[in-house]
C-alpha cells in the first residue's frame, strides 16, 4: 500500500470536533474526539470511537453512558477543544472549572457547547487501537441552533493514518 496516499486520503475525510463526556460512579471526565457519527434514525443511534488506553474508555465501560458536546467554530470553541485534548491536572478531574450541567445519564453537558446529546451504550466493538461504542440517544439539548460547529480542518489539525 502507498502509505502517503493512504494518509492523505484519510486526512481528507471531514471530521467535526466534540467533547465526549463520561461518567462512572461519582467521577466525570471530558475528552476531545472527532470520530462521531449518527448510525440510525429509529432508534436514534450514534457511534463514537475512543482510544483503547484512554481514561474515558474506562469510564464509559464502567458507566455505560456518554455525552457528545458539539462545539462552535469560534475562538471560545477552539479554547474548549484545546482544553480537552491532553490530560490535565488533576488527571481525574479534567472538567476543572468548566461550567456544565448533567441530565438523564449524569454525563457532563458543557455550558459552552452549542448543542449536546447523551447516550446509553447499546453495543461495543474493539476496533484495533480504539473501542467503538454504539449509543442510543436518550436526551438532547440545543443552546445555539444557528451556530456553526467546529471541524478538525478549521482547527488546522489532521487525524488520518
Amino acid at each position: 500500500m502507498n502509505e502517503g496516499a493512504k494518509a492523505t486520503s484519510l486526512n481528507q475525510l471531514g471530521y467535526g470536533l466534540y467533547v465526549i463526556g463520561s461518567k462512572f460512579g461519582e467521577e466525570l471526565n471530558g475528552m476531545t474526539a472527532n470520530w462521531v457519527t449518527q448510525t440510525s434514525f429509529e432508534p436514534p443511534l450514534v457511534a463514537i470511537s475512543i482510544e483503547s488506553d484512554s481514561h474515558t474508555r474506562k469510564l464509559i465501560d464502567g458507566g455505560q453512558v456518554f455525552s457528545v458536546n458539539i462545539i462552535e467554530d469560534s475562538e471560545e470553541g477552539r479554547a474548549i477543544i484545546a482544553k480537552y485534548v491532553k490530560p490535565q491536572k488533576p488527571y481525574r478531574n479534567k472538567l476543572g472549572d468548566e461550567d456544565f450541567t448533567t441530565n438523564l445519564t449524569g454525563t457532563p453537558l458543557l455550558a459552552g457547547a452549542i448543542s449536546w446529546f447523551e447516550c446509553e451504550v447499546v453495543q461495543t466493538l474493539e476496533t484495533g487501537d480504539h473501542q467503538l461504542y454504539l449509543g442510543r440517544v436518550v436526551g438532547a439539548g440545543v443552546q445555539q441552533a444557528d451556530a456553526v460547529p467546529l471541524t478538525l480542518k478549521r482547527m488546522g489539525w489532521d487525524y488520518g493514518g
